[in-house]
């Protein structure tokens, strides 16, 4: 699934996602449009939000991800009339509404495919294109929709909603009731963020004299806190971070790369777990990433393979082995209870909120220490827990999926509301005509039998900002979202000149794309290129072009001096050497003696330019497994995308791809017409270690990459696709959203 938020303001350097979707997502507050609760206490399925300004205008509302059309609700002139339906409660109420049905995935099976809807309601304006639009036709994510209307008289306000049926969110979610399951690990078909173990309060602890992934000493056993404990580790930009909770979700404390001081432990995991797991490095890697082995094609040994991390406990820090007897492990896929996901079922009520957590949870807490009052590690310890609780308190109310009457179906308003005519404290005393006024209104804004989705009117709400937040941690790619990483054109250098030829998609290609999907996904996943855009971009920019548009995973050049130990994968794999490092990371075994024999070849094909050394018949001990092995690279369901990423991990790739791209125009002749294209060198640097196994040092060398401008090309066509906002610019210098002459593909 890729999401971005409704509004899309220009993106700060190095901003994080969740503060990027924060910032464009603003304007509710409690008693005005608040989730999940609202004005009178009354159940509210979403938020109203107001756009950034920018430019001097107000931003568009865009599309939050690709969809179909499921309603359109006409925009009705706004009247003075005081007796008008929309003129309501302050003043006029725009009537606008665009429902989006999203049909995506957020992991593998059936388990990973899920269905949700988007509601965008009180629009005052609807672009041309939407307006012509048919139900049923497509939307894409990032396509303007409409602008913010009126509520209640106040301008520039929209309704924003996200909702889901019984069955999609037990699929997002994993579970519709109760806390997540301790008796047992959590999701492997939908696994995605965060990673996170529940320590019981029988977990050991140990204090290494020295870094347990030196040489390892006797460890020295202490006494742990005799509580349960959960642990997160999270990755970011090469460091990870370990932070311990309490069971009621308050912070202990947090660790980072204290396994490798100075270091940066995420691009130290494929030298890690070579050294730590030696006989099956690949299972090791997954140790090191999940806490556990997610997939069936490598496995542990031994089977009960160590991982020592340091964490933080309340009275220091101290050493834990995370595959140990008793540790659970989960995802943020599971929706962790103790960081504040709760679920409440409110479908057979009226709308008002009769939840006893969540009305306590409306109630903030006095602080009984003021932050400057504090000094000294006691108190600093102490006032760190009432922030802690009072960030839990406001995450509990925003990580609340409630399932409760949807306020847009007219049928059931008088179930809704009714008791709004109820004498006080029950209710308002609202007499008929007061009431019969509100009845009006509620109809004239009401959409839900027109809309026919197929749902009944008690659907799952959740807080639209902290579902955005949440899901752009998953980051596994549909059919369709993969399929648009294929640009429509690209140029090339043939016959002295640059040409520019359309890229196809035919059926072999797409039928090729769907078989090895799945395992992309898990590879994207498995080496942290995923979700992170920067990184997947850069994947995608050189994927496209080594394989030819996912035309071939085999290059199959017989006139090439490497071959039969030419390009095979996504990042194609040439060479005795890099089979075998791939090979012997997933514990497959090749003696040195037949390493350095393939590679005195490979120096003698080299040196002669032809492949006559290296030929499989001249060698007699290379096995019919070892070209089995060498072929699954092309042809298995899962090596030639593990392949891409193992080389990605020790090639080091990530490092260059962090933070955002620094895109420079440049132009080729092509015919009698000049076209762009963006350059950018941190993706030139990835575009280098792929092609020549390394980066440069002469930046200029990077020009004499193969299919350098292709690359380039695929990489602007990934941005565009995976990124929320990019700014290209023009040949004036000029920043705009798209790049010149760009076509998006859709599929």
């Amino acid at each position: 699934m890729l999401i971005s938020p409704p509004f899309l303001p220009k993106r700060n350097d190095n901003e994080s996602d969740e503060a990027y979707v924060r910032r464009s997502m603003t304007g509710d507050a409690p008693g005005a449009g608040a989730f999940p609760v609202s004005y009178q206490n009354r159940w509210h399925g979403g938020l109203h939000l107001t756009p950034p300004f920018e430019h001097n205008v107000d931003l568009e509302i865009r599309a939050i991800a690709d969809g179909v059309l499921v309603h359109r609700g006409d925009i009705s002139t706004k009247s003075d009339d005081p007796n008008h339906p929309l003129n309501y409660g302050g003043g006029w109420t725009s009537d606008g509404c665009i429902v989006l049905k999203h049909s995506t995935e957020i992991g593998e099976g059936d388990n990973g495919k899920v269905e949700f809807y988007s509601i965008y309601h009180h629009l005052r304006h609807m672009p041309p294109a939407i307006l012509a639009m048919k139900i049923g036709q497509k939307v894409w994510r990032k396509d303007p929709i409409g602008s913010a209307g009126y509520i209640n008289n106040k301008p520039n306000f929209f309704h924003f909603e996200i909702i889901a049926d019984d069955a999609n969110a037990r699929k997002l979610m994993g579970r519709i009731q109760g806390d997540v399951p301790l008796s047992g690990d959590g999701r492997k078909d939908v696994c995605y963020g965060d990673m996170h173990f529940y320590l019981p309060a029988s977990t050991t602890f140990s204090d290494f004299p020295t870094n347990p992934h030196g040489v390892r000493p006797t460890p020295r056993d202490v006494v742990g806190p005799g509580v349960a404990l959960f642990v997160s580790m999270h990755f970011e930009n090469g460091h990870c971070t370990m932070t311990t909770y309490r069971e009621d979700g308050t912070l202990v404390g947090t660790t980072k790369d204290d396994e490798l001081p100075g270091a940066a432990y995420e691009y130290q995991l494929y030298e890690t777990a070579t050294k730590l797991y030696p006989q099956q490095p690949a299972a090791g890697f997954e140790l090191l990433r999940f806490g556990r082995v997610l997939g069936t094609a490598d496995t542990l040994i031994p089977a009960n393979a160590q991982h020592w991390r340091k964490v933080a406990l309340p009275s220091g820090k101290l050493w834990v082995n995370l595959n140990g007897a008793g540790v659970v492990k989960l995802s943020d896929a599971d929706f962790p209870h103790w960081l504040g996901w709760r679920m409440v079922d409110a479908s057979h009520g009226d709308l008002r909120c009769k939840d006893e957590k969540t009305l306590a949870l409306l109630a903030p807490e006095a602080p009984t220490v003021e932050i400057n009052q504090v000094s000294g590690g006691a108190k600093v310890e102490a006032n760190a827990q009432i922030v802690s609780s009072e960030v839990l308190r406001k995450q509990r109310l925003a990580r609340t999926a409630a399932k409760f009457v949807t306020d847009w179906d007219y049928t059931t308003f008088e179930r809704r509301l009714g008791w709004l005519k109820n004498p006080e404290p029950d209710g308002l005393g609202m007499n008929d005509a007061s009431f019969a006024r509100l009845q009006k209104h509620s109809q004239a804004v009401s959409f839900w039998t027109q809309a026919k989705l197929g749902m009944d009117s008690t659907p799952w709400h959740f807080d639209p900002r902290e579902f955005i937040i949440h899901f752009k941690k998953c980051g596994w790619l549909s059919e369709s979202e993969l399929t648009q990483m294929l640009p429509t054109s690209a140029m090339r250098f043939a016959k002295g000149q640059w040409v520019s030829e359309s890229v196809p998609f035919l059926s072999p290609t797409k039928n090729r794309m769907e078989l090895h999907r799945a395992g992309l996904n898990k590879t994207l996943r498995k080496y942290g290129i995923a979700p992170r855009p920067w990184r997947m971009a850069a994947f995608f920019g050189n994927a496209t072009v080594e394989t030819q548009w996912f035309g071939k995973l085999y290059e199959e050049n017989r006139t090439a001096w490497y071959h039969p130990w030419d390009g095979r994968g996504f990042l194609q794999l040439t060479g005795p050497d890099n089979y075998i490092k791939y090979w012997h990371f997933r514990g497959r075994a090749v003696s040195d003696v037949v390493k350095n024999k393939l590679r005195a070849a490979s120096g003698k094909a080299r040196t002669e330019q032809k492949s006559d050394a290296l030929q499989d018949s001249m060698h007699s001990y290379v096995t019919a497994q070892m070209i089995q092995w060498r072929d699954d690279v092309s042809d298995h369901p899962l090596d030639p995308s593990d392949s891409a990423g193992a080389y990605w991990a020790w090639s080091g790739a990530a490092t260059f791809v962090n933070a955002s791209p620094l895109l420079k125009r440049e132009t080729k002749l092509v015919g009698n017409v000049t076209r762009p294209y963006y350059s950018c060198e941190s993706f030139g640097q990835v575009a280098a270690t792929v092609n020549f196994g390394s980066p440069v040092h002469d930046i200029s060398k990077i020009a004499k990459v193969n299919g350098i401008v292709a690359r380039y090309q695929a990489y602007t066509q990934a941005l565009m696709i995976l990124a929320d906002r990019m700014e290209f610019p023009n040949a004036y210098g000029q920043l705009n959203d798209a790049p010149e002459g760009y076509v998006q593909r859709k599929a």
